[in-house]
């Protein structure tokens, strides 16, 4: 988080699950972050993070939902790099800090 705060960037998380359970996420694994609630995805189909296709990583149950996606925002509201994969795959923070230092 330090590499980010360098950098003057702020990370959120958005997600699909109840505020109480965000929330006890958030406790109990000590997230310093901001997590917003996003249950109807209203934010995840304004940024295009809906799966279209299923896709190596994604079934077709998941085809319509919200994806795990980790993108930078400028301060514009523009997305400047987006990274979508399974909630499995987490880019390093030597990944975001590249693109962070690239895009913005």
């Amino acid at each position: 988080m330090a590499e980010l705060e360098k950098r003057d960037v702020v990370l959120i998380a958005i997600a699909k699950d109840s505020k109480r359970r965000l929330l006890r996420k958030k406790e109990e694994r000590g997230y310093t972050f901001q997590i917003i609630e996003d249950r109807a995805a209203k934010i995840s189909k304004l940024y295009n993070m809906i799966l279209k296709e299923e896709t190596e990583g994604h079934d077709k149950m998941q085809v319509g939902l919200p994806v795990p996606s980790k993108v930078l925002i400028n301060k514009n509201g523009v997305i400047v790099w987006r990274y979508i994969g399974p909630k499995e795959d987490k880019p390093s923070m030597e990944v975001i800090t590249e693109a962070l230092d690239r895009c913005l």
